[in-house]
């Protein structure tokens, strides 16, 4: 709150709040989530093809995004807040993995209640998940790159469509590009190719990184606002942790603010 009442955050893009009153989306519907897919990727002109800084899309449209050493278990996770959207996502992620989780927030941003998470987790999760494909990979652009399916041809797919080759073959099952037999054939080949953890370029790969919280406290240090030292006792935050939270470099707190008020004799 501290920071948000000092720095003028991007508005909340109005879309979060007209598919939240919409009747007619029903997330239950896998060919609703497919169209509601395409519907944001058409409000916010993304076209069709590839997003190629989903963290950078997200932000400027009012979400902050905050990347945490988290436990290996979790993905991410997301939360309203004062009437602006946050999404948490683990930093030990590969950079695939990560935008994956980016789309399946957002999907709970926009269509889930806390108490429906709650309730019929697994239901939600599954939603997120479809929509989560379905916008990175949308149909029918991605089908139209689909020349093969086999491993060697998706994964050259890979550092253009920004997405792993396990997410590629449950697109290509779901699209109806292969049936349910070829696509577990595939997943098993990934398996025994040991690429289950970790895939052919996901250590070479630059990661996305969030910039709207870095750039606000580098904002309040740099006008004098406040100093380094004030705003961790403001907020109460470790150092490292605020460093780490706001994606700020190593060490940002521990230098001392080197500024000394000095006056005309």
């Amino acid at each position: 709150p501290f920071i948000s009442e000092r720095i003028k955050f991007p508005p909340v893009d109005h879309l979060f709040c007209k598919v939240k009153e919409s009747m007619a989306t029903d997330c239950q519907d896998k060919h609703k989530l497919e169209i509601l897919a395409k519907i944001v990727r058409r409000e916010w002109g993304l076209g069709l093809g590839p997003i190629n800084n989903l963290t950078r899309e997200l932000e400027k449209r009012g979400v902050v995004i905050v990347k945490l050493d988290l436990d290996d278990a979790i993905d991410g996770f997301s939360f309203w807040e004062q009437n602006r959207p946050y999404i948490f996502v683990n930093q030990n992620n590969n950079p695939y993995r990560l935008r994956m989780s980016l789309a399946h927030e957002l999907c709970h941003l926009l269509c889930h209640e806390a108490e429906d998470v709650e309730k019929n987790l697994k239901r939600v999760e599954n939603e997120a998940k479809r929509f989560a494909s379905a916008f990175l990979m949308p149909e029918p652009s991605f089908s139209n790159d689909i020349f093969s399916t086999s491993l060697e041809q998706l994964l050259m797919l890979k550092p253009q469509w920004m997405v792993s080759v396990q997410a590629m073959v449950m697109r290509c099952e779901q699209l109806n590009l292969i049936d349910e037999d070829r696509a577990i054939y595939l997943q098993k080949q990934i398996s025994r190719k040991r690429w289950r953890k970790i895939e052919p370029g996901d250590l070479d790969t630059p990661s996305e990184r969030p910039v709207l919280l870095r750039q606000a406290v580098q904002l309040l240090i740099e006008k004098r606002v406040i100093s380094k030292n004030d705003l961790l006792d403001k907020i109460s935050l470790e150092g490292d942790f605020l460093e780490e939270a706001c994606s700020l470099p190593k060490g940002f707190f521990s230098l001392e603010d080197n500024i000394v008020q000095l006056s005309l004799a």
